[in-house]
């Protein structure tokens, strides 16, 4: 799936953290578990680099891009508007 980025994040804490996308037509967001990325992450170079506007392509099933995981207790599922990155 590739889109412009509106809105990323990070957000979480410790062991729950994850950088989390809004992309343009999309309604959806789109999550990176911290596990994915902790190791080798510069959070400095990723600022600069994926931020409003920026393209991005994301590998999704097509099944969960018509039908989202989301955590019962998700109280943002489906919201957009969410403060940008600082």
């Amino acid at each position: 799936m590739e889109g412009t980025i509106t809105v990323v994040e990070e957000k979480g804490s410790a062991g729950d953290a994850y950088l989390e996308f809004y992309v343009d037509k999309r309604t959806t967001r789109f999550r990176v578990p911290v596990d994915w990325y902790a190791s080798s992450f510069d959070r400095a170079s990723f600022k600069s680099a994926a931020h409003a506007g920026t393209e991005i392509t994301f590998d999704v099933e097509t099944t969960q891009l018509a039908k989202p995981l989301e955590p019962a207790t998700d109280h943002v599922s489906r919201r957009l508007g969410t403060r940008p990155w600082p």
